[in-house]
């Protein structure tokens, strides 16, 4: 929602879960954290058909994919953001297999050059089971994903579903640090 002749932020949460659960609750809380004059949009890629990378460089050489997919769509709300959001649960202490999916079809992203310097900003949301074991190699290949493609991540929000309590604190910082940003 723009009002009075001034943009406001775009918020962009893309979720890598394949079921509603602890991600999408952490997602939820962390968007109403957000000012309501921000826009706010949540992708759910279990909802999306995005094909699997083929590895061929047609994007080196022509900037773009040739894959007609969901990813099209998606990559044109990214370019329209201002501030990503990108969220997975930790599946075998990296991110879902949807996420790494669409994660490799961003190589487009990188090969274009389409977000580098636009002054986009992401944030990070990993849950799982413990920060050390599983936790923290999901937020690693997130973190590889925004310097790919040339995102400063200015937060990340981590749940261990065992300390829900700390993860309510941490989702109203991170809220914060959106609200902050300009």
């Amino acid at each position: 929602m723009r009002s009075s002749g001034k943009p406001s932020k775009k918020v962009l949460a893309i979720s890598g879960s394949h079921r509603k659960g602890n991600t999408e609750r952490m997602l939820s809380a962390l968007l109403k954290e957000i000012d309501p004059c921000i826009e706010k949009k949540t992708i759910n890629l279990r909802e999306l058909d995005i094909g699997m990378c083929t590895g061929d460089d047609y994007c080196v050489d022509n900037k773009r994919c040739h894959i007609k997919d969901d990813f099209g769509m998606l990559a044109a709300e990214m370019q329209d953001a201002d501030i990503i959001i990108f969220a997975s649960p930790s599946y075998f202490n990296n991110v879902t297999a949807l996420m790494k999916n669409f994660i490799d079809r961003c190589n487009v992203l990188w090969n274009s050059e389409a977000l580098k310097g636009k002054g986009k900003k992401a944030v990070l949301c990993a849950i799982g089971a413990d920060r050390k074991n599983h936790i923290e190699g999901c937020l690693k290949a997130l973190r590889n994903l925004c310097g790919g493609i040339y995102l400063d991540v200015i937060g990340q929000l981590i749940i261990e579903e065992n300390d829900i309590k700390a993860g309510m604190k941490s989702i109203r910082d991170t809220g914060e640090k959106i609200n902050g940003y300009r």
